[in-house]
């Protein structure tokens, strides 16, 4: 069991945790709701609002569940123990998942469609549908946590009936296993979101490529890219991304 400090400590380190995360979500809420920009400065509104999703809200979302893990392991509340922590708990998780899998994926995508320079019109149409996701995803996460922090104040639901309970080793290597992986996947997706964003695009002689409609494609998780390019006289005639 944690000392009376320590369990100060990590409260306070877990309350700092959980105002930067929600600091950081209020911040890209308020950001996507600002009016129209130019080109550049459009990339740059949006590559703030990456960097405070990939950095701010993802590692304070691990701050969280690591600090309320181990205040759940060590104090004498436990993780299974009572209805009102696992139900903390099944609803952190689903915010958890709810931000990677809704406002995640469009925060990535608007930056790098902003960075492309949004010349095509479908491109225009992808940009405003993800831009539209962000801000029904955040209000939505706001009302989970106002949950969680009435689930904490009233503990609506008392002690459960345990017919065996999970030693602390068990927990930890589970729970932990499930937060390292998920932040080396976070990390991973960060550097070949990166990567992509600074592939380096040679120009092609196309005095050696004859006339004709060149495809090409790829793939990433969900994601998938079609590039179709017409050459007419060795100069490139029609790009088409879909």
């Amino acid at each position: 069991m944690l000392e009376k400090k320590a369990r100060r400590w990590l409260k306070i380190t877990h309350i700092v945790f959980i105002a930067s995360l929600v600091g950081g979500l209020l911040s890209i809420f308020m950001i996507i709701r600002l009016p129209g920009f130019a080109q550049r400065e459009l990339f740059v509104i949006n590559y703030s609002m990456y960097i405070l999703f990939n950095g701010v809200v993802t590692f304070s979302f691990y701050g969280v569940i690591c600090t309320g893990l181990i205040y759940s392991v060590f104090t004498h509340w436990a993780l299974s123990k009572h209805w009102w922590i696992m139900a903390k708990w099944v609803r952190t998780l689903s915010v958890f998942a709810l931000v990677w899998i809704w406002p995640g994926p469009a925060i990535n995508g608007m930056t790098a469609l902003s960075d492309a320079g949004l010349a095509p019109r479908s491109d225009q149409f992808l940009y405003h549908d993800y831009a539209g996701n962000i801000g029904p995803a955040i209000l939505v996460v706001m009302v989970i946590f106002i949950t969680l922090i009435t689930i904490t104040i009233f503990k609506p639901w008392g002690q459960r009936t345990q017919a065996y309970a999970l030693g602390r080793g068990t927990i930890l290597i589970l729970t932990g296993s499930v937060v390292v992986v998920s932040i080396a996947f976070g990390i991973r997706g960060d550097y070949d979101l990166e990567s992509d964003r600074n592939l380096e695009i040679s120009s092609p002689d196309l005095t050696r490529i004859p006339d004709g409609v060149y495809r090409g494609s790829a793939g990433y998780a969900e994601f998938g890219y079609v590039v179709k390019a017409k050459v007419n006289k060795h100069h490139i005639e029609n790009i088409e991304v879909r």
